[in-house]
């Protein structure tokens, strides 16, 4: 029996993904086309057709076909992939009229909890997710934090609000990952302004927050990173933490007409009110 020609990205740039991409075109065929442009200046990893010849192309008509878009990290499986892999899909169903869409997001480590959540976002909101692991046990963990910047923009935030902010939770909390950037509990007094280390307190209304600011100099525009980590953190808070209510707040240095709106569909359609504030002056700070 003859084996099938490899299949090679040449079109695409060579980095560390794009072996991880190879790796799965190879498995479902088809044609493919990496940094696929979309929405002006945005790009996914990669789109395949399923259905199409085994070749790669520069571009692909998405109308009326059965699409996969491909998101890769060449790390462990982390909430920037997870919105990637979501939000990528939802771009696709709103600028084009596929017949259908599966997003898939590859990584070096999976997380089955993580995994799981991701598939459960998915489905409710009408998006069929799957993580694909290109085995590497020793892949580095997620690099999630704010930054010194992210910080000092939730900390104003908080200044504006009110409440008590919570930082840094303990390890046994969100299944021992970090992934929340900070929480909030507005009811509170500011006797106790930040704690770090403690878990959030039962019953409460809370606003989950999560910053992202261009370092060290320039603007950071609302992108599907941040919205990943702040869509799936306050699902995490929401699924672990017994709380009254829950909002979840996106801080960063411009906003996106084209991905906002998005952000606040997903939210409503999974229970989580979804607000981006946008905090331009902290940006030359």
């Amino acid at each position: 029996m003859s084996r099938r020609k490899p299949l090679k990205i040449t079109m695409g740039p060579e980095n560390s993904e794009t072996p991880m991409i190879e790796q799965y075109w190879n498995e479902i065929r088809g044609t493919l086309c990496a940094e696929f442009k979309i929405a002006e200046r945005r790009k996914l990893d990669a789109v395949i057709l399923p259905n199409g010849k085994d070749k790669e192309v520069k571009n692909l008509p998405l109308n009326g076909q059965n699409v996969i878009v491909v998101q890769a990290k060449a790390k462990r499986l982390s909430m920037y992939l997870m919105g990637q892999t979501l939000f990528s899909a939802e771009l696709v169903r709103r600028f084009y009229n596929p017949t259908s869409i599966r997003s898939i997001a590859l990584c070096k480590k999976a997380d089955p909890y993580l995994s799981s959540l991701l598939v459960s976002v998915g489905k409710k909101v009408g998006v069929d997710v799957e993580v694909k692991e290109c085995l590497d046990p020793d892949a580095r963990p997620p690099s999630e934090s704010p930054g010194s910047r992210g910080i000092h923009m939730i900390q104003r935030y908080r200044d504006e609000v009110g409440g008590t902010l919570y930082r840094k939770f303990p390890k046994n909390m969100m299944n021992g990952q970090h992934f929340i950037h900070a929480v909030i509990v507005p009811s509170e007094t500011n006797s106790r302004k930040e704690i770090l280390g403690q878990d959030i307190p039962k019953g409460q209304e809370v606003i989950v927050v999560h910053a992202k600011s261009k370092q060290p100099t320039g603007y950071y525009r609302l992108g599907m990173y941040i919205m990943g980590q702040a869509l799936f953190g306050a699902a995490l808070v929401k699924q672990e933490c017994k709380l009254r209510s829950i909002r979840s707040i996106v801080l960063c240095d411009r906003d996106d007409d084209i991905l906002h709106p998005i952000l606040k569909d997903i939210g409503e359609k999974v229970g989580i009110e979804m607000e981006v504030v946008v905090v331009p002056k902290l940006a030359s700070k």
